[in-house]
């Protein structure tokens, strides 16, 4: 989930350090974050959300824009998406049904179908093995701790995390938007990048 979340980030900033029509990325959610946000709910909170994921994804799935991958739309696209499909294309929830792997060939994380039905079917289920995908690996790994102040849902222009991950936004300076990637982004960004046994890190400098 990390690994996508990150890999969302890195072409949003590239669709603003590279991109004509920049702006519409700062408009575009990071999809694999709400779908953390939405394994982070507790099941109280699922209960008694006014619309629950699996609502949510049922409405979004009869668009046909909500099951686009991971694309960055420009204006082009969104002016000529709306006059030929349904005029209702909305980048709040563009790619959200293809990132929870609930459309054809989609390139969202299958899995948490398996370990999440309340989420994405609106009920439990008995848990079945025997479904579930092997990979060939069965350590147990924890979930991704959502965090709003490092994990935006969009891509913030500027940030004032005191400690970033590696591979999350730094915010922009001038034309370039900046991630924690290696020391020269960090230090553009007025972070300290910090090399770490458990993991690389940005940390303010102030």
């Amino acid at each position: 989930m990390e690994e996508r979340i990150i890999g969302r980030y890195s072409q949003l900033a590239d669709a603003v350090n590279y991109g004509e029509d920049n702006d519409l990325a700062y408009k575009t959610a990071n999809q694999y974050v709400r779908i953390l946000q939405w394994l982070d709910m507790s099941g109280d909170e699922l209960l008694e959300s006014d619309k629950p994921p699996y609502i949510i994804l049922q409405e979004q799935s009869r668009y046909r824009y909500a099951h686009i991958g991971d694309r960055v739309p420009d204006e082009n696209f969104m002016a000529d998406y709306r006059r030929e499909w349904d005029g209702r294309a909305d980048l709040e929830w563009l790619g959200i049904v293809s990132a929870a792997g609930m459309s054809d060939n989609s390139s969202g994380i299958r899995e948490c179908h398996f370990f999440y039905p309340q989420v994405f079917y609106g009920y439990w289920v008995p848990f079945d093995p025997d479904a579930v995908p092997d990979h060939g690996d069965d350590r147990e790994t924890d979930l991704v701790e959502y965090d709003p102040l490092t994990m935006p849902l969009f891509l913030p222009e500027t940030v004032d995390a005191p400690r970033v991950r590696v591979g999350y936004p730094l915010g922009r300076t001038g034309e370039r938007y900046h991630r924690c990637i290696g020391e020269s982004e960090a230090e553009e960004a007025a972070y300290y990048f910090v090399e770490h046994p458990t993991g690389a890190y940005c940390e303010s400098i102030e």
